[in-house]
């Protein structure tokens, strides 16, 4: 019975979950995707390395911009700790172009440019993973090919935190998922979280293990527009590794389907109308 109503299910689906349909997600690997690598340079002169695609077919579409945890890189978003995660190509398949860099300090984006030389750098301030995004943002508005007005991104840990606050200061960010983000602690000012009239928004928080959520929960009521969920509680399920399941992704799509892949883009609350926790 239950593979007669699943069947029935798929065959009333949306196109956005049909990938779904017939025994979990296909998770291909981006070494089938012969993605392009594109560079562009902070306002503060550290050079980012990025794996950039764009889907066939599709005119002028969003972008998702795939932001990873500490002493990770991009090729995370492809396969974690020997599991597939293989959201690239997910995404593109549903319509999204695709910027996944190494943020500063991490993978190749090691090198700052200093009076025309080059020297290493080494990421000492998580605030400064700000810049990353104001750069990608840059860059995307020069590539005539996407809508670079209709940005969603997805963090997991350093990465959440990142996205979580770029909703509040990038205003061409129209939602974003936070995977595993540290918890909002008013007495240290971290940076990322100490931002002058700040109103996150559309933001769904994502936590595998009871710690990590409660981690989101602090910063999911000073989220304008607010979603998330809890899955499997094992202690090797937070982060990125949460995408090795398929609810997840899922609720990756469902979120920016409204938010982002929409065309218009949904009204974003001004600070006066900034309401947390709804």
């Amino acid at each position: 019975m239950k593979s007669i109503v699943a069947t029935y299910l798929c065959a009333l689906s949306f196109v956005s979950i049909l990938p779904f349909c017939g025994g979990g997600i296909d998770r291909p690997s981006i070494k089938d995707l012969g993605l392009g690598e594109v560079t562009y340079q902070a306002d503060d002169g550290v050079r980012i390395v990025a794996s950039w695609a764009v889907p066939e077919g599709v005119a002028t579409p969003p972008v998702v911009m795939l932001l990873h945890e500490r002493d990770g890189t991009r090729a995370q978003w492809d396969e974690v700790g020997g599991e597939k995660v293989g959201l690239i190509s997910i995404l593109l398949d549903e319509g999204y172009a695709v910027l996944a860099p190494d943020l500063r300090g991490f993978g190749e984006s090691n090198v700052v440019v200093r009076d025309g030389g080059e020297e290493p750098y080494e990421l000492t301030n998580s605030a400064d993973t700000v810049l990353d995004v104001k750069a990608a943002i840059a860059w995307l508005k020069e590539q005539g090919e996407v809508d670079a007005s209709r940005i969603g991104l997805v963090g997991s840990r350093l990465g959440a935190d990142l996205a979580y606050t770029s909703t509040a200061a990038f205003p061409e960010v129209q939602a974003a998922v936070a995977i595993s983000p540290d918890a909002f602690n008013p007495d240290d000012l971290d940076p990322l979280f100490a931002i002058p009239d700040f109103c996150a928004h559309h933001v769904f928080f994502m936590a595998g293990s009871r710690p990590a959520w409660e981690a989101a929960a602090t910063l999911g009521v000073r989220v304008d527009h607010v979603g998330g969920d809890r899955y499997e509680d094992r202690s090797d399920l937070d982060g990125v590794a949460l995408l090795t399941i398929d609810q997840p992704i899922k609720d990756i799509l469902t979120w920016f389907e409204t938010r982002v892949l929409a065309t218009p883009a949904p009204t974003k609350p001004t600070p006066r109308a900034c309401t947390p926790g709804q």
